[in-house]
């Protein structure tokens, strides 16, 4: 059964939850992620449609720098309808558990994947 939509939130509300998703992504620290993925995994998360004119945005790109202003690194902005999106480093080497944009929480997940699931090199001997 598909979920009802849910009304626009708060244009901080919106920024919060646009940070705290961008942050979900590993890619976030790297190469960037597009706008478009960003916003389609929002409105799937939250159940609500993105509307941009409504927060007083012109364009994703607009959108972007606004709502993302203090994680924020442009990786491309030559499409201002999907710009690629990532954070700052210094966000990026912040630990934050459960953001696996973040490379100290990263770290940490592979550390107990590799605790819990991995098995010592047999030696050659």
């Amino acid at each position: 059964m598909p979920s009802v939509p849910q009304p626009q939130p708060a244009a901080a509300v919106v920024a919060q939850r646009m940070c705290d998703l961008l942050l979900s992504f590993p890619a976030a620290a790297m190469g960037g992620v597009q706008w478009q993925v960003l916003v389609r995994k929002y409105e799937e998360r939250y159940s609500t449609r993105l509307d941009l004119a409504k927060l007083g945005h012109t364009s994703p790109l607009a959108a972007a720098t606004a709502l993302l202003w203090d994680v924020l690194r442009l990786v491309d902005k030559e499409d201002t309808d999907n710009p690629i999106v990532a954070i700052e480093d210094g966000v990026a080497l912040a630990p934050r558990p459960g953001s696996l944009g973040s490379w100290p929480s990263l770290y940490s997940v592979l550390c107990k994947i590799v605790a819990s699931d991995g098995q010592p090199a047999a030696s050659d001997e």
